[in-house]
C-alpha cells in the first residue's frame, strides 16, 4: 500500500510544544531550589555567628566572676580590674581575655577589644588571626550602706556580618562582693 502525501503517519515522540513545557517547569523548579539552598546558607551563617556570640558572652561573665575570685584568694580588693573606685555608679568599660589580659575599651567596634583566633582554638586579645567579633564588658559600681558592695557587669558582643550591617548581643549580670573563705 502507498500512502499518499496527505495521509497522517502516526510517530512516536515529543513535540516541540511538550518539550518547551518540560523545560520551563525544571527551569522554574531549578529557580527555587536554588533559591531555598541560598538562603538555607545565608541562615546557616548568621546561626553560627549568634551561637559564637553567646559563647563569647557567656565567657566573658566567667572571665569576670574568676577574676574577682581571684583577687579575693589573693587578697587583694575583690573588684581590682574589674571597676576603676568605689563611687556608687562609677562606670568602667574593659575588655578581659583568658589569659588575663586586659585593656580599655571605647564604644564598639573599638580596636582594643577586636578578638583573635590563636592557633590553640581559643578567642584572645593579644595574638592570633584577628576575628570579625568586638567584646567588652562595662561595669558599674554599685554602693549601698549595711549592705555589700557588688558590680553590675554588661558583656557585650559586636560582629558584622555580609553587607557591614552590625550585630550586638548582651548579657548583665552581677558579681558581689566575697569574703575569703
Amino acid at each position: 500500500m502507498i500512502k499518499s502525501f496527505w495521509q497522517k503517519t502516526k510517530e512516536s515522540g515529543f513535540s516541540l510544544l511538550e518539550i518547551v513545557v518540560t523545560l520551563s517547569l525544571l527551569a522554574v523548579s531549578l529557580v527555587a531550589v536554588i533559591t531555598v539552598a541560598t538562603k538555607m546558607l545565608q541562615i546557616e551563617h548568621v546561626t553560627e555567628n549568634d551561637f559564637i556570640a553567646k559563647g563569647l558572652l557567656i565567657e566573658a561573665v566567667e572571665l569576670a566572676e574568676a577574676k574577682r575570685n581571684s583577687n579575693v584568694q589573693n587578697d587583694l580588693i575583690w573588684y581590682l580590674g574589674l571597676a576603676t573606685s568605689t563611687n556608687n555608679g562609677d562606670i568602667y568599660s574593659f575588655a578581659l581575655d583568658y589569659t588575663g589580659t586586659t585593656s580599655t575599651a571605647g564604644v564598639l567596634p573599638d580596636a582594643a577589644a577586636q578578638l583573635k583566633y590563636d592557633d590553640t582554638n581559643f578567642y584572645q586579645l593579644s595574638s592570633g588571626t584577628a576575628t570579625k567579633f568586638y567584646r567588652r564588658l562595662i561595669s558599674t559600681y554599685k554602693k549601698k550602706t549595711n549592705v555589700k558592695d557588688w558590680l553590675e557587669i554588661e558583656a557585650q558582643v559586636y560582629w558584622s556580618d555580609r553587607g557591614g550591617k552590625g550585630n550586638i548581643q548582651k548579657l548583665t549580670t552581677t558579681i558581689y562582693q566575697s569574703q575569703k573563705r
